[in-house]
């Protein structure tokens, strides 16, 4: 038996005392020696059975040497990881052999499945508190093509978490259409548009309608004139029986109801419920549309707009005229001051002073003058 002596050192920071533990650690032990070769307790002869452990053979691992790490496994752990993780089986098991083996839950119906451990029936969307809203609304599955934990929804059910019913029966209006043409129905409810006055489980409580006007409305008009808003699919839907009549008498104690079409005319409708809750709506043929008049206008008063107009227009070419001058007299004016600006004067004298004095020049100044005399043609006398 081969032992070690290592010390170490426990001292408290700010302390001069300290503790000095002493310890043996036994390398070697003497069941080793008595170990037995090729044990059949190590995988049929793969290791030295010692000390109640095997010491597998070269290219064996495993608790029992199970494992070969010439079957292409290497250490087993590069089998044992996903293309999308670095975690060997996910961080919820361990490899063994090449393969993940699933960590156990406290809680026994809490189970951890998948090649990488990666699925759970745990971690799915709940519901009111719920996974995939209870037992009688779905279950939490491995689904096999994402290999992540979904809800598995019964029949009947819907939705990521199951909380949706799997039909739309639940947003029919009694027009036969989903939310009444007025909304979209998510999830078994009918979100009804904002720009509507519809509200309401299926979008037909209107609170600025008359009576139930607006509800037929859409059906009506789409169905016997060919417009609105519903698309031929949705008209097709609508359930109430529609009858068109060339002039509507409507009934004593009956609603009419009215409405404006695409050309601004007036349709006329008024609807009933029969003894068998069928809903008849009585629709006339042709709608009322505004008569068109024609407005006489006396001569005096287009003979004054001609002469408004002339005036107007004349004003109009004498203003734009005085801001053409201002433009061009503005342009002139900078390109004064840009020149102005530009010049470089001698400080010392004025380019544009003149003297008050004039300083002429006597070209016989100085020159010897000679003058001839010539004899006075007129007799001398004496005197």
């Amino acid at each position: 038996m081969i032992f070690f002596l290592h010390r170490f050192y426990v001292k408290p920071y700010g302390l001069k005392d300290a503790l000095v533990i002493a310890t043996e650690v036994i390398c070697s032990c003497e069941c080793e020696e008595k170990g037995i070769p090729n044990s059949d307790l190590c995988s049929d002869g793969n290791g030295t059975f010692a000390c109640g452990v095997c010491y597998c053979n070269p290219n064996r691992y495993g608790k029992e040497c199970e494992c070969d790490v010439e079957s292409g496994t290497g250490e087993g752990y590069e089998n044992c990881r996903s293309s999308n993780s670095t975690l060997i089986c996910s961080g919820r098991g361990e490899c063994y052999c090449g393969e993940c083996q699933c960590f156990l839950r406290q809680n026994p119906k809490e189970v951890i499945s998948g090649p990488f451990c990666e699925c759970d029936n745990f971690s799915c969307d709940r519901y009111e508190g719920e996974i995939c809203g209870g037992p009688k609304r779905g279950k939490c599955i491995c689904d096999e093509n994402t290999w992540t934990s979904k809800c598995q929804c019964h029949k009947g059910y819907a939705g990521n978490a199951c909380q949706c019913p799997d039909t739309n029966d639940a947003c029919m209006a009694t027009t036969g259409l989903l939310c009444n043409g007025f909304g979209e129905c998510d999830c078994g409810k009918c979100v009804c548009d904002e720009n509507s006055s519809f509200r309401g489980p299926t979008c037909e409580d209107c609170g600025i309608c008359i009576g139930d006007c607006g509800v037929f409305r859409e059906c009506v008009m789409c169905t016997v004139f060919e417009e609105g808003r519903l698309s031929p699919e949705e008209c097709a839907q609508c359930s109430m029986l529609i009858v068109v009549e060339k002039k509507l008498q409507i009934p004593e104690g009956s609603l009419q109801c009215e409405t404006l079409n695409e050309a601004n005319c007036t349709v006329i409708y008024y609807y009933e419920t029969l003894q068998n809750g069928t809903v008849l709506v009585h629709v006339q043929k042709h709608p009322v549309c505004p008569q068109a008049t024609v407005v006489k206008v006396e001569p005096w008063i287009i003979v004054v707009a001609i002469i408004c107009a002339i005036l107007f227009i004349g004003l109009l070419l004498i203003l734009l005229l005085r801001l053409y001058i201002y433009y061009l007299d503005k342009k002139e004016f900078a390109e004064f001051e840009k020149d102005r600006k530009q010049a470089n004067w001698d400080t010392s004298t004025n380019p544009i002073y003149k003297p008050s004095t004039t300083k002429h020049a006597n070209p016989m100044y100085g020159k010897a003058v000679q003058m001839e005399y010539q004899d006075d043609p007129r007799p001398k006398t004496e005197l």
